[in-house]
């Protein structure tokens, strides 16, 4: 960290550490990433080493998405299916009850 020092405020190198508390709240999948801390000081940038954010459920939320979505698959064949046994059958009983 730079400090400034004495009258003339010119910039000193010391060792002194700084910690800086940064929390957020409601994260979601698409915050994940490194975040980094920036001091600005005596005409110097100084970066920090960053932070790696990351959602470890996203492999049970992607299992859950295919799950749900071969569900809805299966649910929307079934249903295309019955009414093809639904049709058929009222077809095949009006020709039997035409030919009485």
């Amino acid at each position: 960290m730079y400090s400034h020092t004495g009258r003339n405020k010119q910039c000193e190198r010391k060792t002194n550490t700084c910690f800086y508390s940064f929390s957020m709240k409601n994260l979601n999948t698409s915050q994940t990433g490194t975040y980094y801390c920036a001091v600005a000081a005596c005409g110097h940038i100084l970066f920090g080493n960053g932070t790696k954010l990351v959602f470890e459920d996203e492999g049970n939320y992607l299992v859950l998405v295919y799950f749900l979505s071969a569900t809805w698959i299966f649910t929307i064949i079934v249903v295309i299916l019955l009414t093809i046994s639904v049709y058929m059958t009222k077809k095949r009983n009006s020709h039997h009850s035409l030919g009485n």
